[in-house]
C-alpha cells in the first residue's frame, strides 16, 4: 500500500482503537507517516522503541503498599492522571515534527516501533497492551491508540519472527514505495535537484538496489554496507553540497551504497555541467535547448528547484523554456514546478498552455501522469 494511501486509511482506523503495524524495509517513512497521522489528527505522540526494552520496563518496578506489592507504571506512557509534559521532538525523513507528550490530554498515538527487533519477552510484555490496552496495573487512557512499525524479515534487518500470539493482535499493513509520491513530497521538501532528477532518469534507484520492482535490499556484494532508499537519498542531499568534489563519490557512497553512487555521480556531474541554465531562462525563448536525455533530466530537476522560490517573471520564463522541450519532459518538468510551487499554476504563460493542450491541464492539475 502506497505511502499516501497509508496516511488516509491509518486517519480513518484511529476512532476504531484497532491496533495496526505497518511492514516494510527500512527507510521508506513508516514511522514518519505515523507520526503524520499523529499531527493530521491533532493528537500527540509518543513514540516507544520497543527494541530498547526490557520486559520489566512496560510493566513497571514493584513496591510495597498496606503489605500488598504493587506495580509503578513507566512514566514514559501516558496516564489519565498526568499533566502533559513536554518531551522530545520526533522528526521524520519529510522534515516533519511530532511532540511526544507524556499524559492523556487530548489523546494520542502509542508507537511502538521496530517491535519486531526487540527480544521475544519484550513481545510477549506488548501482548496485553497492545489487545487489552492493559498492562498489569496500567491502563492505556481510553483516547490513546496502539500502533506499531517493523522491519519484513526478507529485510535482513535484525529482526526477530514475531510470533502468532502478538502478530493476530494487529491490523497488518504493507508499506511500498511510489515514486510518484516521493518526488511530491521531495519538490516540497527542497531535496536536491540533482537527485529529484536523477530518480526521474532512473525509478528504480529510489528502492534498493538491484531488485527491480520490489522493496527487497540485494546484499550480493559484500561492501554493500547500505543501500538506496527514500532515507539515504535525503542523507545525499543533506551533504553533496557540503563535502569537497574529490570526496563526494565516497560521500554519496556511503550514503546509498557503491553502486547507486557511481551512477548518480555521474549524473550530478552532468547536473552541475549544465549549458548555463540561469542563462537558458534568461533567454528561454532563444536559448538552445539540449537534446540528450540524461541532460534534460538534469535540467528539469534544475528547473524545478527554481520554480519553488520563483517570482512572477522568472515562473513565466520557466514555463516558456519548458514549453520547448520535448512534450514528455516538459510535462514532467511542468509537474514538478507545480508541486513545488503552487503558484505557478495560475502563471499566464501556463494558463495559456493549459487552455491549448487539456490533456496536460490535466495531467497536472489531476496529477494523472
Amino acid at each position: 500500500m502506497r505511502l499516501k494511501t497509508i496516511a488516509e486509511t491509518l486517519k480513518s482506523l484511529l476512532p476504531t482503537k484497532q491496533p495496526v503495524i505497518l511492514w516494510g524495509p527500512p527507510g521508506v517513512g513508516k514511522s514518519q507517516i505515523i507520526a503524520q497521522t499523529a499531527v493530521a489528527m491533532g493528537v500527540d505522540l509518543i513514540d516507544v522503541r520497543a527494541v530498547l526494552l526490557d520486559p520489566v520496563d512496560l510493566r513497571g518496578l514493584p513496591h510495597v503498599e498496606s503489605g500488598q506489592a504493587h506495580w509503578a507504571s513507566p512514566a514514559f506512557l501516558p496516564h489519565d492522571h498526568a499533566e502533559i509534559i513536554e518531551g522530545e521532538v520526533v522528526e521524520s525523513s519529510t522534515g516533519l515534527t511530532a511532540p511526544a507528550k507524556r499524559g492523556a490530554g487530548k489523546g494520542g498515538i502509542l508507537l511502538l516501533d521496530e517491535i519486531d527487533k526487540a527480544p521475544p519477552l519484550v513481545q510477549n510484555a506488548c501482548l496485553q497492551l497492545t489487545l487489552d490496552r492493559k498492562i498489569g496495573e496500567y491502563t492505556l487512557p481510553d483516547n490513546w491508540y496502539v500502533m506499531a512499525a517493523a522491519n519484513r524479515i526478507e529485510d535482513r534487518a535484525g529482526g526477530h519472527k514475531m510470533g502468532t500470539a502478538l502478530s493476530s493482535r494487529f491490523l497488518h499493513l504493507d508499506v511500498t514505495v511510489d515514486n510518484k509520491d516521493w518526488i511530491e513530497w521531495a519538490l516540497s521538501a527542497g531535496i536536491h535537484g540533482s537527485i529529484v532528477g536523477y530518480i526521474r532518469w532512473r525509478p528504480d534507484a529510489l528502492h534498493p538496489w538491484g531488485k527491480k520492482g520490489t522493496n527487497q535490499r540485494d546484499l550480493s556484494n559484500a561492501g554493500d554496507r547500505t543501500f538506496p532508499s527514500p532515507r539515504t537519498w535525503e542523507f545525499v542531499s543533506r551533504v553533496v553540497d557540503h563535502v569537497p568534489a574529490s570526496s563526494v563519490r565516497e560521500v554519496v557512497a556511503g550514503c546509498v551504497g557503491p553502486a547507486a553512487s557511481a551512477e548518480y555521480c555521474n549524473f550530478l556531474e552532468v547536473y552541475r555541467a549544465l549549458p548555463d541554465p540561469d542563462a537558458m531562462l534568461n533567454n528561454p525563448d532563444t536559448c538552445d535547448v539540449p537534446s540528450e536525455v540524461n541532460v534534460i533530466w538534469a535540467l528539469c530537476g534544475y528547473v524545478a528547484e527554481r520554480a519553488r522560490n520563483a517570482d512572477v517573471k522568472l515562473q513565466g520564463n520557466i514555463t516558456r523554456l519548458l514549453k520547448r522541450f520535448p512534450k514528455e519532459f516538459g510535462l514532467r518538468g511542468v509537474q514538478d514546478c507545480v508541486i513545488a510551487n503552487r503558484g505557478m499554476a495560475t502563471e499566464p504563460n501556463l494558463v495559456q498552455w493549459f487552455q491549448n493542450d487539456p490533456k496536460l491541464c490535466a495531467a497536472v492539475l489531476g496529477g494523472t501522469a
